[in-house]
């Protein structure tokens, strides 16, 4: 999204006049911008894609923690609102 909107900035309007100021570094943001934006787009899609796999993972088989429960206990406590 963001490479089509740099993109669509990016071109000339026809009854717009020609600029007074030096813009080498608009052209260089210009060709740049898109190529790294798809770049950055890919990898979240990578992260995004890993991370679902990994939760998929754990939800449908489930994880296997290893260690041991010492103590067990079980504390109740009673709170002033009266719910049935």
């Amino acid at each position: 999204m963001v490479a089509v909107g740099f993109w669509w900035v990016s071109r000339p309007m026809p009854n717009m006049p020609p600029p007074s100021v030096d813009l080498t570094f608009e052209k260089t943001v210009e060709e740049l911008a898109p190529p790294i934006a798809l770049g950055v787009v890919a990898v979240a899609l990578i992260l995004a894609a890993w991370r679902w796999r990994y939760v998929r993972k754990i939800f449908t088989e489930g994880a296997v923690v290893l260690g041991k429960v010492l103590k067990l206990t079980s504390d109740k406590w009673q709170t002033s609102a009266n719910v049935d």
